[in-house]
């Protein structure tokens, strides 16, 4: 599944913004813009598939601490979360077995889904439910699946022809959406505070996909201090935000998936040539710590021991490489390294094929080694956040880069985008 833009409205600063997707997108900006902003938004989404609203809103802070407050007076407050994304069949039907072999080729869909939350009694603002909800199943010969509902209405499913029973490639690949009970007990399942995509995601291959794919979703904000603590032992460890449980997910990574270790270490090398290996071992409390042995030495050298823009790297690297997180996005990830070493990290993320990378970033070294026109701007005014590829700021930009007459950084520094000036320094316009 790639994911082709995210949509979100009523979140916090987002009030109405779009995030293009890329293979790897970068988003730029002044301070207090709403990158955070961003990635909590992506967060709250990915939470609200994969653990239900209830647990999703409670986590983000409350409907109250989510919701953007509007000066307009009369204003309804709620929060819109929207994704559109391509997809192959194979990927739903994956445990389904095709009946006839000529139908088994793959192919192409298009899905869109949408939620929109609302808190129906501003005394209460503890309270929310869902007001709306739509999913779109197409491919290249139209719609294959609706399933919609609006306030009190009851839930809408609609299905073409063509997926209808068992003994099509849609049908078995949807099924049980392809069946009159399915569809009736789906609709029994969706209450106030239930995304029917969640309630039902574990009895069919869609919703299930999509669930899993936006679960797996992973913000970090990386921290090497934290990184390199000693840590407690877990058989299924996936790197945290800060990274404060990395010793678990190496010596998850060396014991369970040697090749994507390989990787990491082979990454780590191009950075540390004398590298001999990076393993795992307890401490007299029964930790689990970092040890890094290197050529031609018999010494060992813990984690506190080596350079925070060491760490970093490692915890980038197993983030990047680890295959459970097909959405990877990193704040900041030049904190504590290397011009080289971040444009290193670049180029491995530009060589990852299953993985969709967003970075948010200040730095001149990541905006310079990005193409313009997978640059991202995001803005402030007046308490509101904005969101645009660059190519749409200034097209005359793009043509300037291509000939080699402005650098990426060169375009924002200069003011040639003037939304990527703190809100202070932007000029007005003429009239304001």
């Amino acid at each position: 599944m790639r994911f082709v833009d995210f949509n979100f409205e009523g979140f916090k600063s987002l009030r109405d913004v779009t995030l293009e997707m890329e293979a790897v997108t970068v988003v730029t900006g002044p301070n207090g813009a709403g990158k955070t902003n961003l990635a909590e938004a992506l967060t709250f989404l990915s939470e609200s598939l994969q653990y239900g609203l209830e647990i999703a809103v409670a986590r983000a802070g409350g409907f109250a601490n989510i919701a953007h407050h509007s000066d307009d007076a009369g204003d309804s407050r709620s929060v819109t979360c929207r994704f559109v994304a391509t997809l192959q069949l194979s990927e739903v039907a994956r445990g389904r077995p095709i009946i006839r072999r000529e139908e088994a080729e793959d192919i192409p869909l298009a899905l869109g889904y949408d939620f929109e939350i609302i808190q129906p009694d501003e005394s209460d603002p503890s309270n929310f439910k869902v007001a709306s909800e739509y999913l779109h199943l197409r491919d290249d010969d139209g719609a294959i699946l609706k399933a919609t509902r609006r306030g009190n209405a009851p839930l809408k499913f609609w299905r073409a022809k063509r997926m209808k029973g068992r003994r099509t490639a849609l049908g078995s690949a949807l099924y049980p959406l392809s069946e009159d009970n399915f569809i009736e007990y789906a609709k029994d399942r969706a209450d106030d505070t239930t995304l029917i995509v969640q309630a039902v995601s574990f009895t069919n291959n869609l919703f299930g996909l999509m669930s899993r794919e936006l679960g797996q979703l992973k913000v970090f904000q990386l921290s090497p201090h934290l990184c390199r603590q000693p840590g407690v032992s877990t058989p299924n460890a996936t790197l945290s935000r800060h990274g404060e449980n990395l010793p678990s997910v190496v010596g998850n990574l060396r014991r369970n998936s040697p090749r994507v270790w390989n990787d990491v270490e082979g990454a780590m090398r191009a950075i540390l040539p004398q590298l001999h290996s990076i393993e795992t071992d307890f401490t007299q409390d029964r930790r689990l710590s970092l040890v890094f042995k290197m050529e031609g030495s018999d010494r060992v050298w813990n984690a506190n021991e080596m350079s925070d823009g060491t760490i970093q790297a490692l915890a980038l690297f197993v983030a990047l490489f680890d295959a459970r997180s097909p959405l990877l996005i990193v704040e900041e990830p030049e904190n504590a390294l290397h011009p080289w070493i971040l444009r290193h990290f670049l180029d491995l993320c530009r060589s990852q094929k299953r993985k969709q990378i967003l970075l948010t970033t200040h730095s001149p070294v990541v905006i310079d080694y990005t193409n313009p026109e997978n640059l991202r701007v995001m803005w402030n005014r007046g308490g509101q956040s904005h969101l645009s590829p660059v190519s749409q700021l200034n097209p005359d930009v793009v043509a300037l880069w291509k000939s080699g007459e402005v650098r990426s950084f060169d375009i924002y520094d200069s003011g040639l985008i003037h939304e990527y000036l703190p809100e202070d320094y932007a000029p007005t316009e003429i009239g304001e």
